[in-house]
């Protein structure tokens, strides 16, 4: 993901937590950026977007992704399920992109 922080090119980056819990907020400012306006009619979509067939079947919808990653526990419980996931993240992922983006250490 550095690659993509580093472009030389026009990029957005979107996180998903602003997304789901400041949707309105974030889709008007995405809206702005690239030029246009939001609709005056905001409307959550509460089932998963992605659909329920092929590799998306059983993803969360709006309340169940709410629920897990508005809990710390819940979500790394269900992120990082094993001890192996935690050494993984903590040797490979990016401090410097995790601070940038606001996201909080292991």
């Amino acid at each position: 993901y550095k690659q993509y922080l580093d472009a030389d090119f026009p990029r957005l980056m979107i996180r998903f937590e602003d997304l789901l819990f400041h949707a309105e907020e974030t889709i008007t400012e995405v809206c702005e950026c690239g030029g246009g306006t939001m609709n005056s009619v905001f409307r959550y979509v509460e089932d998963s977007a992605k659909g329920q067939k092929g590799p998306h079947a059983g993803s969360a919808g709006f309340l169940a992704s709410l629920i897990t990653y508005g809990n710390r526990t819940l979500r790394m419980n269900e992120t990082l399920t094993t001890h192996a996931d935690v050494e993984y993240f903590r040797t490979h992922v990016d401090q410097d992109l995790m601070n940038i983006f606001s996201y909080s250490s292991l």
